[in-house]
């Protein structure tokens, strides 16, 4: 079932998403990054799924692991987060739309190889 305040929810997120790589945001300092790298000790074996907004932790560890799939329910976010990617040469598989049974709402998914 899709959440009713989903609309509420994308359209708020869209307006934050252009602030979300600001370095003053907790989630993007590079010592919270490190941190959160070091913690989860990432193999090149390692598939990580993160729930996104604009994917600032699976960028940090996606040279690292096989692959990272970030999910957001706003387009803005993963957009914001595939230009980041794109800066600093990380490869982006696609960026597709679909529907996630589990959630039963649809997300955006972002994958990073």
């Amino acid at each position: 079932m899709k959440p009713e305040n989903i609309n509420d929810i994308q359209t708020s997120f869209t307006i934050q998403a252009k602030n979300f790589e600001d370095s003053n945001m907790n989630f993007s300092k590079q010592e919270y990054l490190d941190y959160i790298v070091h913690s989860i000790e990432p193999s090149s074996s390692d598939y990580v799924l993160e729930a996104a907004g604009t994917c600032v932790c699976g960028r940090s560890v996606a040279p690292l692991v096989q692959s990272v799939i970030c999910l957001d329910a706003t387009p803005a976010m993963l957009e914001i987060g595939q230009k980041e990617a794109e800066k600093v040469e990380l490869i982006i598989w696609s960026l597709l739309m679909v529907l996630l049974k589990k959630f039963r709402f649809l997300m955006d998914i972002l994958i990073l190889y």
